[in-house]
């Protein structure tokens, strides 16, 4: 092969790593911190009653609960029934990851 046809294929390989790390990064990375808005837990949060409404909600526990293994977190029916325990500091919509 000669030296151009090296360096063009070493650049097209440079250009394709660097888009496809740029799509990841959008995609999975940020498109991932965006979908999980902390919605934190307030004091009148924790002395209300919640309507059953089965809208899944992670609940994340604040730093007086030691976690051995990610995720920090447990699984309740809404936000509202996540913010009841105390141990909880914010919720993200969804089902905790596994």
């Amino acid at each position: 092969m000669e030296k151009k046809s090296i360096w063009l294929c070493l650049v097209v390989i440079l250009i394709v790593l660097f888009v496809g790390g740029v799509v990841f990064k959008l995609y999975f990375i940020d498109g991932t911190e965006q979908a999980l808005e902390k919605n934190y837990c307030n004091d009148n949060q924790r002395e209300g009653a919640c309507i059953q409404v089965y809208s899944p909600a992670c609940g994340w526990f604040n730093q007086s609960i030691k976690c051995i293994k990610y995720p920090c977190a447990q699984t309740y029916g809404n936000g509202c029934q996540a913010c009841l325990d105390k141990n909880v500091e914010y919720w993200t919509q969804g089902e905790c990851t596994k």
